[in-house]
């Protein structure tokens, strides 16, 4: 949900069941809230088969989709599955992009509104 505020940014969030289970009510809210806003698209009853440069392959209800993207998050829970995410190339590093969205975020609302002052 934070990605999906940050100035740019489309989040596709990609949900293995048909509804969210184990999610804090505050949560629940909050996505509910993203998603009808439309700042989060959830597809449900999906999974990914294959990650690309450009694009991700959701198995979505047995017929497959892709959907087109720059930059993919990964939460698998407490215990992440390593070897089957380094596997279909994952790549890991210390390279903290949220600090990067971040500057790109500010940059871009500190030019808007210089673009509302000049207006």
């Amino acid at each position: 949900m934070g990605l999906a505020y940050q100035v740019g940014n489309n989040v596709t969030l990609s949900y293995r069941k048909e509804a969210f289970s184990r999610i804090k009510e505050r949560n629940a809210h909050r996505i509910e809230d993203c998603m009808r806003k439309g700042k989060v698209h959830v597809i449900f009853n999906s999974a990914p088969v294959e990650f690309k440069q450009n694009f991700v392959v959701l198995d979505v209800n047995g017929k497959l989709q892709e959907i087109p993207n720059d930059s993919v998050w990964i939460f698998a829970g407490g215990e992440p599955p390593t070897a089957f995410l380094k596997k279909i190339g994952v790549g890991f590093g210390m390279h903290d992009m949220t600090l990067e969205a971040s500057k790109e975020a500010k940059e871009a609302t500190l030019a808007k509104k210089q673009q509302l002052v000049e207006a």
